[in-house]
């Protein structure tokens, strides 16, 4: 999420704090009642991160897990927006062994299961865009057109800043050690993705220690390279 929130900034979009200057459909996104109907108190409770340009286009980012999730976070921010954007746009990890294709079609099979969703009309494939009085499209990380994830973005971004250190990285986490653990222990690891994950971590560590890989993600030249 950090990382999204640094990609809208080098666009020119900046985080709106207060609801108050939100312009009145989007304020329905939040609900006086804690928690929501169906939640617990354990678990989160998203609202849309809302940014805004100079020229006052908004973005609403939501954030959500599977594609049925995909699918009704979207059927409830239309709802809650009292009608359609301009634009609507769903970005994919995609670390199965479908490819990004298969999970373009999954997504939109999960949508059109709404019955408020289903006039929406997509592109027939991930990375394209459907223009028209509402823009529509689906990118599948990290290039749509092989399985991956975020990570695989952004350990080639990150090599702009920090090509040593990712490096160095690689080398720790080929050769850590795993004798004495167990499975849970290497579990996470072993996961698609995993030690793309650990590489990433321990550079965040190291530029930021003791803090969240969200926080170096923010703060540091991940997605921005320079100096």
């Amino acid at each position: 999420m950090a990382a999204r929130r640094q990609l809208v900034e080098v666009g020119g979009y900046n985080r709106v704090k207060e609801v108050d200057d939100l312009p009145p459909p989007y304020r329905n996104q939040f609900s006086a009642q804690y928690p929501r109907k169906g939640r617990g108190i354990n678990q989160p409770h998203e609202v849309p991160h809302f940014r805004k340009h100079t020229t006052g286009c908004m973005i609403a980012i939501i954030i959500a897990g599977g594609d049925s999730k995909l699918a009704s976070s979207l059927m409830s921010a239309v709802e809650g927006f009292k009608g359609l954007p301009d634009s609507i746009g769903f970005l994919l990890d995609d670390d199965r062994v479908p490819l990004p294709l298969d999970r373009h079609k999954a997504l939109l099979a999960k949508v059109a299961e709404f019955d408020s969703l289903k006039s929406l009309q997509f592109p027939d494939r991930p990375g394209e865009i459907r223009s028209g009085s509402l823009r529509t499209g689906v990118f599948v990380m990290p290039d749509n057109r092989h399985a991956g994830t975020f990570e695989d973005i952004l350990l080639e971004s990150g090599a702009v800043a920090y090509s040593a250190q990712i490096q160095a990285a690689g080398e720790f986490v080929g050769g850590f050690p795993t004798d004495g653990l167990n499975g849970e222990d290497l579990a996470a690891g072993r996961r698609p993705s995993g030690q793309e994950k650990q590489v990433i971590g321990s550079v965040a560590t190291m530029l930021k220690p003791g803090r969240t890989l969200q926080v170096s993600l923010q703060d540091n030249r991940w997605l921005t390279g320079g100096q």
